[in-house]
Order: structure tokens, then sequence, then C-alpha cells
């Protein structure tokens, strides 16, 4: 069960950083751009069980590290444990 739940969280963050990438690029608005960004926010808000999955995705794959995705997912994740 575990492993379905890291491939999901595993493709949500493939997602969100192909759309940081794309953004950053020219090839997406800014409005996709927040529409990610309140998709994380919502994720980690919503289903707290996955926060311990997302941030042992982000700490796996360390290359990411200066995204601000993950940063994002950083705050959305402080934010929601009080």
């Amino acid at each position: 069960e575990l492993e379905m739940l890291s491939a999901h969280v595993f493709s949500l963050l493939n997602t969100w950083m192909a759309v940081e990438i794309a953004h950053d690029n020219g090839m997406l608005p800014l409005q996709t751009y927040n529409d990610a960004e309140d998709d994380i926010r919502a994720f980690t808000k919503n289903y707290p069980a996955m926060r311990s999955v997302l941030q042992a995705a982000i700490d796996d794959v360390p290359s990411g590290g200066d995204s601000d995705i993950y940063r994002i997912i950083n705050e959305a994740i402080a934010e929601a444990n009080p």
C-alpha cells in the first residue's frame, strides 16, 4: 500500500516540477503555475496522511532542492503541521 501511495506522490511531484519548468521556459502562463501551487497546498491540507510520503519523496530527490516547487511543498507541509 505504501508503494502505491509513493508512486502516486512521485507522479504528482513530477507533474508539479514539469509545470515549474514549463513556466520558467515561457511555455505555461502564470495562472497555470499558480494552479499548481494551489494544488500542492490543497493536497497537503486535505490529505494529512500523505504529508510524510510527500516529504520522503522530496528528500529522496535532492536535485530539485533549489526549485520553487520544493519550497512551496516544504512551506505547505509546515503550515499543515503547526
